[in-house]
């Protein structure tokens, strides 16, 4: 904030009147367990609408429905084909923390809490019961983080266990599994007795 206030002041007037949890990761709410901060979701649907946003309204829905029944069945058919338990996109993830975590120094309370300590002295705790870190980015996230990762490490257990269910397999096949079902063309469509809509 004070890098933004001497780069643009009104700028940091306007986020300022905003509440926090609108604008800093230290205070999004844990239970979301989502790094997303972008809408890029609805910029990459718009995108892929694109082409059918110029035609006629039942030309345009139809097109979109077509794609929307693509993209469910493909999105079905990659989450079939991966063997792990996580998805491809968080398992990545947990493997460049695996390569991380040994540059930690680790002190063990002997339960479920540890004191994680990086190379410049910066020091965290993890709880692997609670499944959060200081850092705040398992919390958030539902990903352990590369302390987390370290601590998991130290005790012989597998970080996978701890990620969120919402990132396993099981739930991307129940984001999955809902079907787009054919239709016929238009010319077998019932007709209606309705006025004409004008335009």
């Amino acid at each position: 904030m004070e890098k933004l206030k001497a780069c643009d002041g009104r700028a940091y007037d306007w986020v300022r009147a905003r509440p926090e949890k609108h604008w800093a990761k230290s205070h999004f709410n844990v239970w979301l367990k989502c790094d997303m901060l972008l809408n890029n979701f609805c910029e990459s649907f718009n995108n892929v609408i694109l082409k059918a946003r110029d035609k006629p309204i039942i030309t345009m829905l139809e097109t979109i429905r077509v794609i929307l029944m693509k993209r469910l069945h493909n999105q079905r058919a990659k989450v079939l084909k991966f063997s792990g338990e996580v998805c491809p996109s968080i398992q990545k993830f947990l493997e460049n923390n695996k390569k991380e975590a040994s540059s930690y120094i680790l002190v063990w309370n002997g339960g479920d809490k540890f004191e994680v300590q990086g190379w410049n002295g910066d020091k965290w705790t993890v709880d692997l019961t609670l499944k959060n870190c200081s850092c705040r980015w398992w919390e958030l996230t539902g990903i352990p983080c590369v302390h987390a990762t370290s601590c998991l490490f130290y005790r012989r257990e597998s970080v996978e266990d701890y990620v969120d269910h919402w990132y396993k397999r099981g739930m991307s096949l129940r984001a999955y599994e809902y079907l787009l079902n054919p239709i016929t063309s238009s010319k077998e469509w019932p007709v209606a007795n309705l006025n004409p809509i004008v335009p």
